[in-house]
């Protein structure tokens, strides 16, 4: 937190660069990070930021970001619940996750891509992510790079809903349907499976 003014005036200015938290018992972890991002024109401003909470039974974690561009807002969070919710050996569900974004685009991954993008891989790979991820690392890989995963676009919305299973403890796979709305209409089922030999235990 940071507060200014030029010495010939009293004109302060104030300034956030981020907020975080993080709370630990024996019955929850909670953390989380608000962070001030560098922006490029036509964005002026945008924040982004992650949190988990973790429970004995089942975890929670979510990424979103806000921005404001070309006189308009943008803004997306993405979620996902990790909790053994039961079902057939073949069809064990182990979680949901699912997102919006709101003048917001999100690039749906080409086949060679899929174990790459984060919203489905990092679900059952969280090196996807980077070891150790931190806040800034995985906003850097959703919103960084040359061609990003999610970036500001006037008029665009999409959702997003998916499921975790496994199949006979061997399989683990993640699907997820993806609907963008706006400049054009897209639907798009994501999904991503990967068998585990020999079985731990």
């Amino acid at each position: 937190l940071a507060v200014g003014s030029p010495l010939k005036s009293f004109e302060p200015e104030f300034n956030i660069e981020g907020l975080g938290i993080a709370y630990s018992n024996q019955a929850v972890d909670i953390s989380g990070a608000f962070i001030k991002m560098p922006v490029n024109a036509p964005i002026t401003l945008e924040f982004g930021g992650t949190a988990t909470i973790q429970l004995k039974t089942f975890g929670i974690s979510a990424i979103g970001a806000y921005a404001q561009f070309s006189g308009q807002t943008s803004m997306f969070v993405f979620a996902n619940i990790d909790a053994p919710f039961g079902g057939p050996p073949f069809f064990f569900v182990t979680g949901f996750c699912g997102g919006f974004g709101y003048n917001s685009k999100l690039r749906i991954p080409g086949q060679n891509e899929v174990y790459q993008f984060p919203f489905v891989a990092s679900l059952s790979d969280p090196n996807v992510l980077g070891k150790d991820p931190t806040p800034t690392g995985v906003l850097q890989k959703v919103m960084g790079g040359n061609n990003p995963w999610v970036t500001p676009s006037a008029g665009d919305i999409w959702l997003s809903a998916g499921i975790q299973f496994t199949t006979f403890e061997v399989v683990n796979s993640t699907a997820l349907l993806v609907a963008e709305f706006g400049s054009k209409f897209l639907l798009a089922l994501i999904g991503l499976s990967k068998a585990r030999f020999p079985m731990e235990g």
